[in-house]
């Protein structure tokens, strides 16, 4: 029917902008490429772009995120981190393969869970004959430019009405030792059942303002986009802390709240 046709092409449309973090660790299991979650394209540039996520998924890689622990918990964490290399997933919509980007925070606003990506394209390695190829410890980085997906209000937005929660899942392994990585994009229909709520985050802070919806968010979809059935941009997801929230109920950082947040995170490279 026209509902079932619109939302596959909901689907189709904001897949293209929803993209899998992962941490490659060298010394970690499952090819060392255990899932972090979500983000949404906000921007893209030529060789990357900016991506919105949730603080929550990619804390211990803010700046100074070691820092306030002790001298050698802080030293431990440090080392870890700097074995570690967080790297975002994009799907390629021609083949099924995907491109791997390179990914450093540049700013955060912990009172709402939302940080800001800049990725850019890892370099690549070549062979004697010049042709690209990925190392044997990562898999192979395939060039998909990233695509921002157009933005919705979230200012007009009713209750009742359409939502769609378009998130990343697990990033598999088929092959470890040949690096085969696939992103698996999900989506979970609902609809927007309340408005300017306040929800506990996985920080301990308080999110105002959230969009509620029943649509699915599980925390592999933890910074997923909430997109409306115009597949425009009307939210970022967020998974909450605690109790108090009833089970079924997803909710989303709006986007005019957004509009204001991540223009301001880019410039000012603000860790708040």
């Amino acid at each position: 029917d026209d509902d079932e046709a619109n939302a596959t092409r909901v689907f189709d449309a904001a897949s293209r902008s929803v993209v899998s973090l992962a941490v490659y660790d060298p010394n970690g299991t499952s090819g060392g490429y255990p899932p972090r979650g979500t983000g949404v394209v906000w921007a893209a540039f030529a060789e990357g772009g900016f991506v919105v996520t949730n603080f929550h998924v990619v804390k211990d890689f803010v700046p100074g995120a070691a820092e306030g622990a002790g001298k050698k918990d802080r030293s431990r964490n440090e080392t870890q981190i700097a074995n570690r290399v967080l790297r975002v997933q994009v799907p390629e919509e021609r083949d099924g393969d995907a491109t791997w980007y390179d990914a450093v925070v540049v700013g955060t606003q912990r009172a709402s869970d939302i940080a800001v990506l800049r990725l850019m394209r890892p370099p690549a390695e070549k062979e004697n004959d010049g042709t690209r190829r990925a190392s044997s410890s990562a898999p192979e980085r395939r060039f998909s430019p990233l695509a921002a997906l157009p933005l919705g209000a979230s200012g007009t937005l009713r209750v009742g009405q359409s939502a769609y929660v378009v998130g990343a899942g697990d990033v598999k392994g088929a092959d470890a030792m040949k690096g085969a990585y696939r992103q698996q994009t999900t989506m979970s229909a609902g609809v927007i059942s309340g408005l300017r709520r306040s929800v506990p985050s996985k920080n301990g802070t308080t999110i105002r303002n959230a969009v509620q919806t029943d649509a699915e968010v599980p925390e592999s979809a933890a910074g997923a986009a909430l997109v409306d059935s115009a597949g425009r941009l009307i939210g970022v997801t967020v998974t909450t802390y605690g109790n108090t929230v009833s089970p079924g109920l997803g909710f989303a950082v709006p986007v005019d709240d957004l509009l204001k947040i991540v223009p301001a995170l880019i410039t000012l490279h603000q860790i708040s």
